[in-house]
């Protein structure tokens, strides 16, 4: 896997908003990488200390995000694992420039290619064609419209321990309601 992901890196551009690969190395018995330093923290970590984002504080951070997933599908390249534990702050401030990391189950693809393999990633931030294993690189911005949502509300669109429940109430059980009066 870490060889994988050390192809993936390498595949992908310096940008702003994606962890760049410095340096790797192995041991006997470890691979090492070395990555940008990102000090301030995951967004998960932020997300716990806020509780909510406003509006121009989550337009600021999801610029960042779409921006990282952007230029990883312009060279081919999906995530498959978006969620507050892979995207880091550069540092402590408020403001600060996120950066896409962990690309340990990432894929290359071509244009129009759809992957048929067992979900993965992380499943509260998955998309439903993901969970029914039929996907292709739109399936990062489904994750990143979940982050979206959790900045806004403080809370997950699809939270349930029970994986079977929430795996059936993401495929079949979910019903939009969109307001007019906003």
């Amino acid at each position: 896997m870490v060889t994988r992901e050390i192809h993936i890196m390498n595949l992908l551009p310096l940008h702003p908003n994606i962890v760049t690969l410095k340096e790797t190395f192995e041991n006997a018995k470890t691979f090492h990488l070395i990555i940008d330093l990102c000090t301030g923290g995951e967004l998960l970590d932020r997300m716990k200390r806020k509780r909510r984002y406003t509006e121009r504080e989550a337009t600021i951070a999801i610029q960042d995000i779409a921006e990282g997933i952007k230029a990883c599908h312009n060279n081919y390249v999906i995530h498959r694992d978006l969620n507050p534990e892979n995207l880091m702050y550069v540092d402590d401030n408020d403001g600060s420039t996120l950066k896409i990391i962990d690309f340990g189950i990432s894929i290359t693809f071509t244009s129009g290619q759809l992957f048929y393999n067992e979900p993965v990633g992380t499943l509260l931030y998955s998309a439903p064609e993901v969970i029914q294993e039929h996907y292709g690189p739109e399936s990062d911005i489904w994750s990143a419209a979940v982050i979206l949502y959790a900045f806004l509300s403080g809370t997950l669109p699809f939270y349930d321990i029970e994986f079977n429940f929430l795996k059936n109430y993401q495929l079949f059980g979910i019903q939009y309601v969109f307001l007019t009066n906003l």
